[in-house]
């Protein structure tokens, strides 16, 4: 998980924890990105939870993206986006962190390639900004 967030994500902006249940027969992986910069008026975050059976090597989880610019106006951008069951490759640290790291950067440029604003530049600028790594101007 640290190589990953130190290859997608910007520096001192995200944290992660891991935690099993009681039983030992699940562990769920929390990742919070939260990036501010009021001088240039924009703010976001990017909250992701994932759920690893152990019992039957599945995965599900969800992401949460919110983002906010405020320069000469007031722009938000909220999504949620569930992802269900699925079975990992192998049940192995690399095949989780992959899981994740594939549906995220699938997250990302859905986001990107679907005009929610008038431009990828308006994108870029409003919504994500700075926010993961492969987005920096």
């Amino acid at each position: 998980m640290n190589s990953y967030l130190n290859r997608q994500y910007r520096k001192g902006t995200t944290e992660f924890g891991v935690y099993s249940n009681a039983e030992g027969t699940e562990l769920k992986i929390e990742i919070s990105c939260h990036n501010l910069n009021f001088k240039s008026f924009w703010g976001g975050e990017w909250l992701s939870s994932w759920v690893i059976n152990l019992e039957d090597n599945s995965i599900s989880g969800g992401i949460k993206v919110h983002n906010h610019y405020f320069e000469q106006g007031n722009i938000q951008f909220n999504m949620d986006k569930d992802f269900p069951i699925s079975k990992l490759s192998a049940q192995t640290a690399r095949a989780i962190v992959d899981f994740i790291a594939k549906n995220e950067t699938t997250v990302n440029y859905f986001i990107i390639n679907h005009n929610y604003f008038s431009t990828k530049r308006d994108l870029t600028i409003c919504t994500l900004k700075c926010q993961r790594s492969y987005l920096r101007e």
